[in-house]
């Protein structure tokens, strides 16, 4: 997602020159920020909940100091300039707080799916402020981008190794057939046996496709679809 940063580089700078004489030490003040950096947008796609019209997105805000024996508020406030999402496909939490005794929190942006969607992704930028009891953190974390879609796209977790031992090598014809097939979208952080698992009902499904006379092809027409995982 890094090549999408370039139209808010300005933004960061210009908080960078608010902020800097501010943030000097953090053993005297307390401090919130994104968890993530700016830098590490992020992104998510519809189409690995096919049923869903909704997705409840977290985001992850961390203190920088102690935690205390109550609740914190600090601010989430849509930056326009910056965000190309209409107010129709996307809803924030009225309040934001650091929760009593905890030193960070979750809060969840409800992503909403329409027709659109399909054509493109489309951006929603965040920016934390602080409060009376929370200053602002580091600049590179002030700001939180979004990305979204409903259209086919290679996810992130089919890395070199998704690609050499368990589905092969990516298609978008592949990706959504595999939804389709298994129910599941998001193999994120998912143990061996689970990936294996997944994998083996796509491949048996591909294996009984060919066998009832129906083999499944790659957008070529010619290439046809398979895994790489070895056995079952």
């Amino acid at each position: 997602m890094k090549r999408y940063l370039l139209p808010i580089a300005a933004l960061l700078l210009a908080i960078a020159a608010c902020q800097r004489d501010h943030i000097t030490v953090y053993d005297a003040d307390n401090y919130v920020h994104f968890a993530r950096r700016f830098v590490d947008s992020s992104s998510f796609s519809f189409v690995s909940y096919p049923t869903d019209n909704e997705y409840n997105y977290p985001v992850v805000v961390s203190l920088i100091g102690k935690a205390a024996n109550r609740d914190r508020a600090y601010n989430v406030d849509v930056i326009d300039n910056y965000t190309t999402a209409p107010a129709a496909n996307y809803a924030l939490p009225a309040t934001f707080a650091i929760k009593a005794n905890a030193v960070a929190d979750t809060f969840y942006v409800k992503l909403v799916k329409t027709p659109d969607l399909q054509s493109g992704s489309i951006r929603l930028a965040l920016r934390v402020s602080g409060s009376d009891e929370l200053l602002v953190g580091e600049t590179e974390r002030t700001v939180f981008v979004l990305w979204y879609t409903d259209r086919i796209t290679r996810p992130s977790w089919w890395d070199s190794t998704m690609e050499s031992a368990f589905l092969g090598r990516y298609s978008d014809s592949k990706y959504r057939l595999f939804i389709q097939v298994t129910g599941v979208g998001d193999m994120t952080g998912m143990e061996y046996y689970d990936k294996r698992y997944y994998t083996l009902i796509f491949k048996n499904w591909l294996r009984e496709q060919a066998a009832a006379g129906h083999t499944v092809y790659e957008d070529d027409n010619f290439t046809v679809m398979s895994v790489a995982l070895i056995g079952g």
